[in-house]
């Protein structure tokens, strides 16, 4: 029986299955909150609706606007604020979809590895007795370098793991960078050219995308924090999420409410721009993580070859 490729094989398994229980286990707490912001959201929005429809329908709040010659004016308020809580509760809404899905799909997997524990186990037992019976001096020191490379592999898939999802929401990033920055561009030209309906539209277009891509930022940044949960790293090692969830609601609230947004467009810049030098900064970290387990693998590896050379059977 081939010992160490096996054992090399529910090893991964394991490791596996403790990095899979710890994002199930992550991820159900993520999943209990979005699933209460969804509920107060989708309270917020169906206000802020029925207010829309009041000032719409026969209500004596209409009859008095219109009265007072401001119910346009009250009218155009409330549908902004309704607009802000629809979007709001859609990517709230959108967010729990992913982390339901992730969930699942990682519950799926877990169900496979069941008794794996076990099997490894009863493995190495059978393992140690045949090197217990055996005369060469050397075997048990292959045996336990083995098991340090395994380990190290194990880590090593682990820190790579955490890097491709940290390059994922750093792309994110970049992505709303670029459709703030258009906006910027347009809000500069619509302060020399505030007549200019086609720069208006343009800039609403932009922030528009923008507000696209920071829900997918939004669960970037949240696959992110996932793969880092198992990640063995430096407690200043983090990304805020609560700082930038309350980002995203403010820029999902402000940019209807004002037509003179050029200061909250470049504010929403900057606050981008410090997530993704927080991501940047983390992601080089985990790539010096990554080139000292890569080289902690080869000097495990060099010394097993030395051992089995020096083997005499």
């Amino acid at each position: 029986m081939d010992f160490n490729r096996r054992l090399s094989e529910l090893s991964e398994k394991i490791f596996r299955k403790k990095q899979l229980e710890n994002m199930i286990e992550h991820l159900s707490s993520e999943r209990e909150t979005l699933e209460r912001k969804v509920h107060a959201l989708g309270l917020v929005k169906k206000d802020e609706q029925d207010d829309v429809d009041h000032l719409e329908g026969r209500s004596l709040a209409a009859f008095f606007y219109a009265v007072i010659g401001k119910k346009n004016e009250k009218l155009d308020k409330e549908r902004e604020e309704a607009y802000a809580a629809a979007v709001k509760y859609d990517a709230a809404v959108k967010e729990l979809e992913f982390v339901k899905e992730d969930l699942w799909k990682y519950k799926d997997e877990l169900s496979s590895l069941h008794g794996c524990e076990k099997q490894y186990d009863a493995l190495l037992t059978e393992k140690a007795a045949v090197l217990t019976s055996s005369e060469n001096e050397t075997a048990s020191e292959i045996f336990k370098c083995e098991e340090l490379i395994s380990s190290l592999q194990n880590r090593k898939k682990e820190i790579e793991e955490a890097i491709s999802a940290g390059v994922s929401a750093r792309e994110a990033a970049n992505a709303v960078l670029c459709s703030l920055e258009d906006a910027e561009d347009y809000g500069k030209w619509d302060v020399w050219a505030s007549d200019s309906i086609f720069i208006n539209v343009m800039k609403h277009s932009s922030l528009d995308e923008a507000q696209d891509k920071i829900e997918t930022l939004q669960v970037m940044l949240r696959r992110f924090k996932t793969e880092l949960v198992d990640v063995r790293v430096s407690c200043e090692i983090q990304v805020n999420m609560d700082g930038f969830t309350k980002f995203a609601d403010y820029f999902f609230d402000c940019f209807i409410m004002d037509i003179k947004i050029l200061d909250k467009i470049q504010n929403s810049l900057g606050s981008v721009k410090d997530i993704k030098n927080q991501i940047v900064s983390i992601v080089n970290k985990l790539d010096a993580m990554l080139e000292t387990t890569e080289k902690q693998i080869a000097r495990s590896e060099k010394e097993r070859k030395e051992l089995i050379l020096k083997a005499e059977i």
